[in-house]
């Protein structure tokens, strides 16, 4: 029995020099020496690059080995954008639209993919400046941003030292099959086109 500074008795109950709280049990649950040596090393897979726009804030740039103009069609359902075949866009004039289709790169590193609209008619202004910005974005880091009162985009290019921008090693037709594997159409007996004839529902 010992002592406390009140004048108390306590059980003396020392713990062991080489316990370790929670007990063996624990320990060995715990322990990652063997579990870790176990474990497969993960292998990174291909990944689905997007589509969508530049944001307003992202520097990027383009290259002419991977940009391709094609014709594409927005899915009033699924509000998606559909790639057609110049056989079906020649069936279906009113629905589809043309535009350049361009991988882009960012500052952060990030891929996706632009079907960037091109003008509509002479007095297109914001067609005719998003083209300007692809143009640029071939040999600079630019920035798209839209100004509604002058009816257009400016193009902002970067003033800083920046890298250049890493491509894949994979072709554009690789990277736009893996993009749009189910939004391909290459028939006018799609279920899109058919939706659109009232065919089905």
């Amino acid at each position: 029995m010992s002592k406390s500074k009140e004048g108390s008795t306590l059980p003396a109950n020392p713990e062991p020099a080489n316990s370790t709280p929670g007990g063996p049990d624990l320990i060995a649950d715990l322990r990652l020496d063997d579990f870790i040596s176990s474990v497969a090393v993960a292998v990174e897979i291909e990944v689905k690059i997007k589509d969508r726009n530049p944001g307003r804030e992202e520097f990027w740039m383009t290259s002419e080995r991977f940009e391709v103009k094609v014709a594409v069609l927005n899915d009033p359902l699924s509000k998606k954008a559909f790639v057609v075949t110049p056989r079906v866009r020649q069936a279906v004039p009113d629905e589809a639209r043309d535009v350049v289709c361009t991988l882009v790169v960012t500052t952060r590193g990030e891929h996706f993919i632009w079907l960037a609209k091109l003008p509509a008619h002479a007095d297109d202004d914001w067609g005719y400046t998003r083209l300007q910005a692809l143009r640029a974005s071939k040999k600079c880091w630019v920035r798209l941003v839209g100004d509604r009162e002058q009816g257009c985009y400016r193009v902002i290019e970067a003033t800083g030292d920046l890298a250049q921008p890493v491509w894949p090693e994979e072709s554009l037709s690789t990277i736009l099959e893996r993009t749009f594997e189910d939004r391909i159409i290459r028939d006018l007996d799609h279920e899109v086109l058919r939706r659109l004839r009232g065919e089905v529902v």
